[in-house]
């Protein structure tokens, strides 16, 4: 939640029991209006965040987990130091907590009897090669459960991804059965402490060891939990041993390939001061089945995104990892207001060690100053890297878009460096107590983790007061609609009544001026709605097309690195539908979508939206001018004409016209899920089916199939961008359907602002009759004072020029 009040509750409370049952009998048309506005402001400030989503992505080894130890649990270990096969935890997360608390669901039965499926296929070809005797495990014999969507296919045949996953399979099990992943047992032993742990006979022969024996048992109650949909929750102290022993053998211990969600609740300054830490799976590496999990968490959820890297910097493989993750695909959609954007953080980790080569070269200097050279030279160098190497991974065969390159200034002008040493912070608050010797820094703080800490947190501040700030100028937006209404309505109940002749001598007078206004208008109208209805639709259509065009240009870039894959790395993809993940990552149905997105999202926000946007304030504009004309002549009339009606008026229309100046902001997310998941929907299936019918009719065996295998991955690009353009221009439609629906909810109250004026300056002789009712007048300006004096209007209230004057 925001640290400053925002004074919602008050201003809902007064509106719906004040202001909304009055206006209700005056202005039935506004309130329906009004009461869903303030159900949105409502849900806005529910929505406040009390805690930033720092997301940390580095790739595996590079000491992502040990920097997010140093920060939240100081010497302590709550995070696994590394991932341990295909099992391990999807995304761990640590939040505030006031009592050490963790909860934990476990994969599935299913999952695990996959890698002892995998691990016994092994063994049995071993066993094979090495005696003709029949195995001892059930012929056919398989999963009980197939492949979720976190744990992919690896392709059969393929020359590395299946060796990837015999070797990160074994080391599961390893980890699982003997609490050790480095722990060299026998393929026999391992697959059979499997399988006494899914529940079924060690069928080859082995006995389980004293010691591996309570593992298996709490597998088993693991994987119960799992069966019944329950979580392993446990709660305790720094001081509660058995709690520490429970975390570290769920968090780095043997259970944890079998983790599928860790959520760590801890209480540590950094949290305290709303961060949550999540540690993603890395991304960039051969046969990374997590990708998936790290992509939802950057393009969804992420409002700091913590770049992880050693002293080497920002180099390719690390700039891949960023757009492997789509972190830069997500801001695509926002070039043009990036003020939402999640903020890159590079940590440089592992700094201690340049410190300490230097030092061996040049004992004269300590390790200390060494480490701080280090440290200031590190900031530069990382900033020259970022954009170089941001170009680099964005280039295509026309260089850089526009888009991209506003892309990338929007990230230079708000990146943070941190270099520093985590091993170094956590050695020094050991040594504090005695634990360990001193390590070469005098003291934590020089190790740069706190002030990396302090950054953080400060960043977590800004958010909310960002959040803050966009939350009261939308509760004042409202508040200026709800007070422009009150003002009309005291206008037109104090307006003095007068003779029926002067009256229509007065609406004969305002006729002939307003004759040419209305003419104005009408033309002003039918322009606007032309673009509405037929522009829009149109530029739709001609902006898909010209985006089509490019993503196929941008498509074909993508697909000639591939011509130096290897024809088997090349043939896996085809016999698996288009898809491969290797030592050369195939994935055409996203690849050729993510090269559609970037053209359709720029056409959306740097285009349509804006043009939208453009028009729709002009008219607005326009209106406004077209009534500030009638003041302006009201105001001539001397005594014959009281303006105030009027100007209340023409402040209502500018009122309502504020909701405009953001229409279609709240849709960037919906547009970026959009179009990546119904492009990727549109072009799969015939991604699919051509490389099916490529391996039906045997053309991905004998000689040139490489060729072959390439000259499909061009027809398919030309047809995968024809087909994904019926998707693009439904997309973009559906989006513009509802900008729309928001342009006409704001002008349902002002379709004719010229009948609405001239209605102030004489009224018909209904509503003449009915406000001439001195009785009933005075009971109506007395229930509106009412309702203005109890209007809870915030201090900081920064509303528009409406002010309710005092009832007279």
């Amino acid at each position: 939640m925001s640290d400053e009040p925002t004074q919602i509750g008050p201003l809902a409370e007064w509106f719906r029991t004040r202001a909304q049952p009055f206006l209700e009998k005056l202005h039935p048309e506004r309130t329906a209006e009004m009461s869903a506005d303030l159900t949105k402001l409502v849900k806005m400030e529910e929505r406040l965040p009390t805690e930033m989503t720092a997301c940390f992505l580095g790739a595996s080894g590079v000491g992502k987990s040990t920097l997010i130890n140093a920060l939240v649990g100081g010497s302590m270990t709550l995070l696994p130091a590394g991932g341990v096969g295909p099992m391990t935890a999807q995304a761990l997360t640590v939040r505030y907590g006031r009592e050490p608390r963790f909860e934990v669901s476990y994969h599935s039965a299913g999952k695990l009897n996959q890698v002892m499926f995998g691990l016994q296929q092994t063994l049995e070809a071993e066993r094979r090669v090495a005696s003709p005797d029949p195995v001892p495990f059930e012929v056919g014999e398989e999963a009980d459960e197939p492949a979720g969507p976190d744990l992919p296919e690896t392709p059969k045949g393929s020359p590395d991804g299946a060796a990837v996953k015999r070797a990160t399979d074994r080391k599961s099990a390893q980890l699982l059965v003997t609490g050790n992943q480095d722990n060299q047992s026998e393929l026999d032993y391992l697959v059979d402490g499997l399988r006494e742990a899914l529940g079924r006979d060690r069928v080859w022969g082995t006995v389980a060891r004293a010691e591996d024996v309570p593992r298996l048992a709490a597998i088993r109650g693991a994987l119960e939990l799992a069966k019944d949909g329950r979580l392993h929750v446990r709660q305790g102290s720094l001081q509660d041993r058995e709690f520490l022993t429970d975390l570290r053998t769920h968090a780095s211990g043997f259970l944890a390939p079998l983790i599928k969600e860790l959520t760590v609740y801890w209480d540590s300054d950094l949290l305290t001061g709303g961060v949550t830490v999540v540690d993603l799976p890395g991304v960039g590496i051969s046969g990374d089945v997590y990708r998936e999990i790290t992509r939802k968490w950057i393009r969804e959820k992420a409002e700091a995104v913590v770049l992880v890297v050693d002293k080497s910097g920002i180099t390719d493989a690390v700039a891949e990892l960023l757009d492997k993750s789509e972190f830069l695909d997500r801001l695509v959609h926002t070039a043009d207001d990036p003020t939402r954007d999640p903020v890159l953080m590079v940590a440089v980790v592992k700094v201690d060690d340049v410190a300490e080569s230097r030092y061996a070269d040049d004992e004269d200097r300590s390790e200390q100053e060494h480490f701080t050279d280090v440290c200031a030279e590190m900031a530069p160098v990382i900033h020259g890297q970022m954009r170089q190497q941001l170009e680099n991974v964005r280039k295509s065969s026309k260089g850089l878009s526009d888009t991209q390159r506003q892309v990338i200034d929007n990230i230079l002008s708000t990146f943070q460096v941190h270099p520093l040493s985590a091993i170094q912070y956590r050695k020094a608050l050991r040594a504090s107590t005695g634990a360990i010797a001193r390590p070469f820094l005098s003291a934590p703080e020089l190790s740069n983790v706190p002030r990396f800490q302090k950054a953080l947190s400060a960043l977590a501040g800004k958010r909310r007061a960002e959040a803050g700030q966009r939350l009261r100028e939308s509760r004042d937006g409202f508040l200026d609609r709800v007070l422009s209404i009150l003002a009309v309505t005291q206008a037109q109940w104090e307006e003095e009544t007068r003779a029926g002749e002067e009256a229509e001598r007065l609406r004969e007078d305002l006729a002939v001026f307003m004759d040419p206004l209305r003419k104005e208008l009408h033309v002003r109208q039918g322009q606007y709605r032309a673009f509405l209805k037929k522009a829009v639709p149109q530029r739709i259509v001609d902006l898909v097309a010209a985006a089509k065009g490019r993503a196929r240009v941008e498509i074909t870039h993508y697909l000639r690195p591939l011509a130096t894959a290897h024809f088997a790395t090349l043939r896996a993809s085809v016999r698996h539908g288009g898809r491969f993940k290797g030592a050369t990552d195939i994935d055409l149905p996203r690849e050729f979508a993510r090269r559609f997105e970037e053209p359709v999202a720029e056409a959306w926000t740097k285009q349509i939206l804006k043009d939208i946007r453009r028009e729709t304030r002009e008219y607005a504009d326009d209106c406004v001018k077209l009534v500030e004309r009638v003041v302006v002549w009201a105001r001539e009339q001397g005594t014959r004409v009281k303006p105030r009606l009027i100007e209340a008026q023409r402040d209502a229309i500018k009122a309502d016209a504020t909701k405009l100046d953001a229409v279609g902001r709240e849709m960037v997310a919906e547009l970026r899920d959009e179009v990546k998941n119904q492009l990727i929907e549109a072009i799969d299936a015939p991604i699919r089916g051509g490389c099916g019918k490529f391996v039906k009719r045997n053309a991905d065996i004998g000689a040139g199939v490489k060729n072959r295998i390439l000259e499909l991955f061009a027809e398919l690009a030309n047809e995968v961008t024809e087909i994904a353009e019926k998707p693009a221009v439904k997309i973009l439609t559906h989006l513009f359907g509802e900008v729309e629906k928001e342009i006409s909810a704001a002008f349902e109250n002002h379709q004719d602002p010229l009948a609405a004026s001239a209605e102030a300056i004489v009224s018909s002789q209904e509503d003449y009759r009915r406000r001439s009712d001195k009785q009933k007048q005075r009971k109506v300006l007395g229930e509106l004072e009412q309702v203005r004096s109890a209007c809870p209007v915030p201090p900081d209230y920064v509303g528009g020029s409406t002010r309710l004057e005092p009832v007279s």
